[in-house]
């Protein structure tokens, strides 16, 4: 059982059986189906095997929560040539169209990808991935909402800017590693 990313390595994370067998079709024998990806992001890795305790991915549990428990203030990992952990890579996440973060403006056939409303003017095909800015309904839509867009036929996807407090951390964590070339 392949669980939580049945996806090929550096794709975007399926949070969905349907998005498992459209990446896996054929290569795996069998697809058991849990219903939709409560969180949507993968989760939250911490090394507890050395004198220091390493944040290795930030996931929907925040460290602020994993260090009340542990009673230690977490490092972030420093030299990202450490792989002890899945997702650590500097590219991962990728959808197959190239990925822009932060963007202000949308190009010309460049699918959009909102943290709140549409913003005016902006073209097809585009998305929200909350309408009212709510970064934990952010989080579940972000795997969902980048293979809709990577469908259409467009030059790329541009990430409107998301704030980096909270599950965002996480979030724009793997919009980094899925723009990373």
């Amino acid at each position: 059982i392949a669980a939580p990313s049945a996806n090929r390595y550096g794709k975007i994370s399926p949070t969905t059986a349907k998005a498992v067998f459209e990446e896996l079709n054929g290569r795996i024998p069998i697809i058991i189906d849990g219903g939709s990806s409560s969180l949507g992001l993968e989760s939250t890795v911490v090394d507890l095997s050395g004198k220091k305790t390493f944040v290795l991915r930030h996931g929907c549990v925040s460290s602020a929560k994993i260090e009340k428990v542990l009673g230690c203030d977490l490092k972030k990992i420093k030299n990202e040539k450490i792989f002890k952990s899945p997702g650590l890579n500097l590219r991962h996440y990728q959808p197959d169209n190239p990925l822009r973060i932060n963007a202000k403006k949308q190009k010309i056939n460049e699918g959009w990808l909102a943290f709140g409303k549409i913003p005016a003017g902006c073209k097809k095909p585009y998305k929200s991935l909350s309408k009212n800015k709510c970064l934990k309904e952010a989080a579940k839509n972000l795997y969902k909402m980048l293979r809709l867009l990577d469908k259409e036929k467009i030059s790329g996807i541009a990430v409107q800017k998301i704030p980096n407090k909270g599950i965002g951390v996480a979030l724009n964590d793997r919009l980094l590693k899925a723009s990373n070339k």
